[in-house]
């Protein structure tokens, strides 16, 4: 049962750090984050480059290699893309290089970690699990 419960503590964790998925919502009121995208790399906070394949964008290395999902539920984060700069919690600078790609201020970087809106649905069970698991363990010693 203990190496059960293990092996799914483990394997969610490993899923929650594929990919730092990003969903694009046409409503302020569904996103986490609200970016203004710059063409000024002194004025950015992050430094963006999109890519088309999931797996090349890390979550848990949060260094600004986004993926865009089509769909909110498949997204780490979802975000607003704002007019104007006052109205951004976040600015970006797309780059074409993903070399370039990273945080210009890291004051900033918790705006993308898992812990910016709350947990997400895998960290929500995985919290769940690993309380259940430490009460398992009590009980057997």
């Amino acid at each position: 049962m203990k190496k059960i419960l293990l092996a799914l503590v483990m394997g969610m964790m490993c899923s929650a750090a594929h990919a730092q998925k990003i969903y694009s919502t046409d409503r302020a009121y569904e996103a986490d984050v609200k970016v203004f995208v710059t063409d000024k790399e002194y004025k950015a906070d992050l430094i963006v480059f999109e890519t088309d394949k999931d797996y090349r964008a890390k979550a848990s290395e949060n260094k600004g290699i986004w993926f865009f999902t089509d769909r909110p539920f498949q997204a780490d984060k979802k975000v607003y893309f704002v007019d104007k700069e006052y109205q951004a919690d976040l600015i970006i600078l797309y780059t074409d290089k993903e070399y370039r790609a990273g945080w210009k201020k890291n004051s900033k970087k918790y705006l993308l970690g898992t812990q910016a809106s709350g947990l997400n649905w895998i960290g929500r069970l995985d919290w769940i699990v690993s309380l259940r698991l430490a009460k398992i363990t009590k009980t057997i010693k």
